[in-house]
Formats: structure tokens, sequence, C-alpha cells
């Protein structure tokens, strides 16, 4: 049985995050299994990625990556209101394919209409057995919509919550216990000492699930029925929460279910590695997808869950890849350009790393700031780079246009990293504890601080990255004949 181990917090290149994620791993054991909610809804896969990410963030001091809400005019709560209602799926007409997707990811346009680059392309392969179901973004959608049957699904989640607070029930007396045996279990045996406020604010989510479970069970449930679909593709259906509970109630009517990679994926991703004591349980699998669709050989290299990896490929990157490089729209300039990748859990590392860039690069250069979309409301962290004159703070657009039209791409442990590969662009990595862990050091170089990224950068020139693997390695070609094949195996 694990214990708390006397885990020394080291600043810099000192930690050695695989050897921290493997104790934090170690905590999964059978026991785990003990603690429920309604006497059958295991506790530890609905928060086990909160209590892990959680314990990585205060290791590392890591900034919190997402806003959780941005203040909406009335207008804005009206257009979510009417189109929660106006676009929920009155009427059901029975599918063989169900996506749930959020609006987050309606990123491009296409014929004026709003694209979800993770799902869009797949489900225009079988667009006449194929319903998409989406949850807003920050209480937003973003309408209309080019996938023509979708749907908003917010409702459900809502009506759980009203329900709960109309009826007022108590917690039953099982899962009120549950509760508070597993955050006893979480002081004594988990691997770093978990702060009081967190813990407190663990004991208040479950409480809620627990009021609130059975009226989602019921919605979702009915849903599944009224549907009657053979697979349905759950946006992070690996990270937990209220989607654990979803993959669960579709295996419950023995429903496939399957997760499509959306972003970078490493041997310390905590929602894709699994300790010994749960990989291989029966009661942890039902809580997972049956199935995940990766972009690529290497991916699947990077992955300890009992999940089947299916590789199918990138469908944005590869055909946004072939219109670019067809159109060859390229600015014309006369300085180049830096592409900074900035990410929620270190905005002020990065954007002090790009105010000193800017000095140093000069006029010479513009360098391109580009937001993560959880962090564009912490508007303080970043508010300095507007005052520096060859700097340029972006926050909507595609990231492949931005990539395209750079000439060298720089950021610590993001997916765009990977994505820069695939357009041939010199890729620059600050290190860092978790970049050390998430980038492939073939796909670029490491620098340390703003000088060597200069010289770095001077010494590159404009030569393109010519020296990396082969794309094929991450980004699978062939992404409909792959889907195809996969969907058919379903079906």
């Amino acid at each position: 049985m694990p214990g708390i181990y006397n885990l020394k917090k080291v600043i810099g290149a000192d930690i050695v995050m695989d050897d921290f994620v493997q104790k934090l791993l170690e905590f999964e054991t059978v026991e785990l299994r003990n603690f429920r909610i309604l006497s059958k809804y295991e506790i530890w896969p609905i928060i086990r990625y909160a209590v892990l990410n959680k314990a990585v963030s205060e290791y590392l001091n890591l900034q919190r990556p997402h806003a959780e809400f941005e203040r909406k005019s009335l207008s804005q709560k009206l257009s979510y209101l009417s189109l929660s209602l106006l676009k929920k799926p009155w009427v059901v007409s029975q599918e063989d394919i169900l996506f749930f997707v959020s609006a987050r990811s309606n990123t491009v346009k296409k014929e004026g209409k709003y694209f979800n680059v993770l799902t869009d392309y797949y489900a225009l392969i079988f667009r006449d057995q194929t319903t998409v179901l989406e949850e807003s973004f920050r209480l937003g959608y973003k309408y209309p919509r080019y996938f023509p049957t979708t749907y908003y699904i917010d409702f459900m989640f809502l009506q759980g919550i009203l329900k709960s607070k109309i009826f007022k029930k108590s917690i039953d007396k099982d899962s009120f216990e549950n509760i508070n045996g597993f955050l006893e279990y979480l002081k004594v045996f988990f691997p770093m000492k978990l702060e009081d406020t967190f813990l407190n604010s663990l004991k208040e989510l479950l409480m809620k699930y627990a009021l609130r479970i059975p009226y989602w069970e019921h919605s979702y449930k009915e849903l599944f029925e009224k549907f009657s679909p053979k697979i349905v593709f759950i946006n992070t259906a690996s990270y937990g929460g209220r989607n654990a509970l979803l993959t669960c109630w579709a295996h419950d009517l023995g429903i496939k279910v399957g997760e499509f990679q959306h972003g970078v994926i490493s041997r310390i991703h905590l929602a894709y590695n699994y300790g010994n004591g749960i990989i291989n349980s029966a009661w942890y699998k039902k809580y997972l997808p049956d199935f995940l669709l990766l972009w690529g050989k290497y991916w699947r290299e990077q992955i300890k869950t009992p999940s089947e990896k299916h590789i199918v490929g990138n469908a944005h990157i590869i055909e946004k890849r072939k219109q670019l490089e067809a159109d060859d729209k390229k600015l014309d300039r006369n300085k180049k350009v830096v592409l900074m990748i900035s990410q929620g859990t270190l905005t002020s590392t990065i954007v002090e790393l790009t105010r000193k860039l800017s000095k140093l690069l000069g006029d010479n250069y513009t360098i391109m700031y580009k937001l993560h979309p959880g962090e564009v409301p912490f508007k303080e962290r970043y508010k300095v780079l507007h005052e520096l004159p060859n700097v340029l703070v972006v926050s909507e657009g595609d990231i492949y246009d931005y990539i395209f039209n750079s000439n060298y791409v720089v950021g610590v442990y993001s997916t765009t990293l990977y994505e820069a590969i695939a357009f041939r662009k010199p890729v620059f990595i600050l290190k860092h504890p978790l970049s050390e862990a998430y980038i492939d050091p073939k796909i670029g170089k490491f620098f340390s601080d703003a000088e060597e990224l200069v010289n770095l950068i001077l010494e590159t020139g404009d030569e393109g990255n010519k020296d990396i693997l082969k794309t094929e390695y991450f980004w699978a070609n062939e992404w409909k004949h792959n889907y195809r094949e996969f969907v058919k195996s379903i079906l």
C-alpha cells in the first residue's frame, strides 16, 4: 500500500517527471473500488484526473490553465438560452453514430458556418448515419454550424442541476460516508499532501454529483435509447468526470465508446496512462472508451491504457496542409515571423520569454503570440505584450494558418510543436520538466533562455525543418480510408 512520500519539490531540470508520475500511479490500487456514490459508481474515475493533475500542478507550481467563465452580456445570455432550447434534439431518429463534442473546437469557418476541426471531417464520411451533440464552451455556442445535424445538449446538464435544487433531496447515507471515507483515504495514502482547500472542493463536487447523477443518468440513457447508436464518440472521454459517467451509461446499454485524440499525448499524460493496480480491472474499464482513435504510430507508443488503439490520422492537418500548399498564399513581408505558442499553465514564463525575445530580435522580426483558448480571459497575464511594437497577440483563427505563415515555431509542451513539423517548420522548445517529458527531442531543438533561442534562430535561418523524422510517424495519411474501415468494423 502506498503512503505519503517525502517528495522534495525541486525547481528546474532536476525534476524527473517520469519518476514523480510513477509514484502517483502507484496509488492506483484495487482498494479504490471500495469508495462509491449511490452504491454503484466508483468515485475514483470521476475525480481521478482532477486529483492527479492537481498534484502535478502543485509540484511544478503551474498556473491555472483555463478560465472558467467570461462575463456575458444580456444578449449573449439570451442567445445561449435560446439556442440551448431551439437546437436541442426535439425530434430524434435512430442513428448508428453519435458524436459528443465541445463548441471549443469550432475554430474555423467553411461556407460561412463554424466547422469542428476535431470531428466534422469524420462525421461527414457517414453523414446520413451520424448526429453531433454539442456542449457549449464557456456558456456560448458558435452558430451556425457546418455539420447539418448538430444539436445542443447543455439543457441535459443544466436540467440535472436544476432538478437537484428543486427537489432538494438529501444525500444518501452510504454516499455521504463513502465520500468522507475516500477523502480520508486520500489524506493517508496519496503520495503527495493535498491542500485542505482542494480536498474541501472535492467534497463539495462529489456531494453535488451524488445529488445530480440520478437525473443525468435518466436523461442520457433516454437519449441513448432513442438514438440507438452502435457507437458514440465522446470528446475527452478518458479524462473522467461526467464523461466517465456518460461512458459508463453507454456501456450499460451495450453501446461501444470511442474517443478521438485531441492533443499531445506523452508517457506521463495522466488521462492516458494508468497504474498497474487498475489498468486491467473490469470495474475501471467500464468508465473508459473502448477505442482510442490516434493520429499516428508515435502516439500509440506513449499510452498505457486498456482502451484499444487505432491509427486513424488527423484529418484537419492533412487536409489543411494540402489546401495551403496548393494555394501557396504565404504573406508577402519583409520581416521574419516567430510563432510563440502560449499555454495557460505557463503563461507568465512564456510572456517573459517573449518580452526578452522582442528586445533581442528587434524590428527585423515579428513575434506572433498565439494564446491558448483557455487562457484568453486572463488578460492581466499577457497585457504587457500589447505594449511591444514587434509582438502581435492573437486569440482566434486556425493555428495551421499561423504555422504556415511563420518562419519558426517556439513553445514548451504544446501539440502545436508536433503540428509544426507537418509543415516543415523549425521547432524550438523551452527546457522545462514538462517539455522534456512531452516533447520528442527529434522534432526540434531545446533551449534554456532567450539568448540561446536567438542564437538558434540566427543559426537556422529560413531553411525549414529538413532533418526531422518522416511526418507519417506522427500524422498518418489516408485518414478517410482508416476511419471508414474502423466504422465498418463496428457497424
